[in-house]
């Protein structure tokens, strides 16, 4: 029992979660404007909480559903390695989808947040579907980067909406904030994992339109957010000076990502993706260290 516990949170992936999830505190105290008082700071806790479970049994699910791509991608893990088998992966699965219901229950009454409610939902249905049936929007080419990313997306989108959950167009632009770099990270990724994927029978994007222009919508991708959306934010006031300064660190990793697809978008594709996968997590980090500084100064 301790061995498949312990594989299940192998398999889990709790150092992306963490940084995943990490995006949710620098959304939140932007959102907020101060520092969140005891009620607010556990709420947001039961958002981190509740989200990181969801995301580890997506993930657990996915290897479950990819054990074809897996045997080639991360023969490593333990159910390569026979250390866990399906059964018990199954069974997994519904436990820990079981405390993420729990969770969601219990956040839906210390928030009263119905709109959160309903976001952390969707971002679960994303994340399900993308790994496995009835959608398994992994295995087409066409679904798979815009539903990977809109999944991941709503979860700094998650922080905001804990705090700011009426309609408006900031809501918008958190989202697509992240959502631009992610596609990006994703097209990455499939150059990544472009032998991985086809030796295990899926078909993906790369494999339909080549390398060349997946890498080259890539580089698109990731700097979108910071060429065109960030210097937009400052125009209509939603960035101040010190959030424009903060977003340098970011799109500079973006930067590098993108620098290293255009040289080569195959023999780069690894670097590239880990760099943009910093700048994305780097974008929370900049709302949040932006929200600290206003947040003191506003107190002289």
């Amino acid at each position: 029992m301790i061995k498949d516990i312990k594989n299940i949170i192998i398999l889990g992936s709790p150092h992306y979660i963490l940084l995943d999830m990490s995006t949710i505190f620098g959304t939140a105290l932007f959102a907020l404007g101060r520092l969140p008082d005891f009620n607010e700071w556990i709420m947001l806790l039961i958002l981190f909480i509740t989200g990181s479970i969801i995301m580890n049994g997506v993930d657990v699910a996915g290897h479950y559903t990819d054990s074809d791509v897996d045997k080639y991608q991360k023969p490593e893990n333990p159910l390569q390695k026979g250390e866990i088998n399906q059964f018990t992966m199954r069974r997994a699965v519904k436990y820990i989808y079981f405390l993420a219901v729990i969770s969601l229950i219990t956040m839906a009454v210390l928030t009263e947040n119905l709109a959160l409610i309903l976001v952390a939902v969707a971002g679960w249905f994303f994340g399900h579907t993308y790994v496995t049936y009835p959608i398994r929007a992994r295995a087409n080419w066409l679904l798979a980067s815009p539903w990977f990313s809109t999944g991941l997306a709503i979860i700094p989108l998650s922080g905001w909406i804990l705090f700011r959950q009426e309609a408006s167009i900031y809501i918008a632009a958190i989202f697509l904030l992240f959502f631009f770099p992610l596609m990006g990270e994703f097209l990455t990724k499939e150059l990544n994992h472009l032998e991985y994927d086809s030796k295990g029978g899926l078909k993906t994007l790369p494999m339909v339109i080549g390398n060349n222009l997946t890498g080259i919508l890539g580089v698109f991708f990731n700097l979108f957010s910071f060429i065109i959306l960030t210097p937009i934010f400052y125009v209509i006031g939603f960035f101040n000076d010190i959030t424009i300064i903060l977003m340098l660190a970011p799109s500079l990793f973006a930067a590098v990502a993108s620098a290293q697809l255009i040289r080569h978008p195959i023999k780069n594709a690894g670097s590239a993706q880990a760099w943009i996968k910093i700048s994305i997590v780097w974008i929370g980090y900049a709302l949040l260290i932006s929200s600290l500084i206003n947040i003191y100064f506003s107190n002289y």
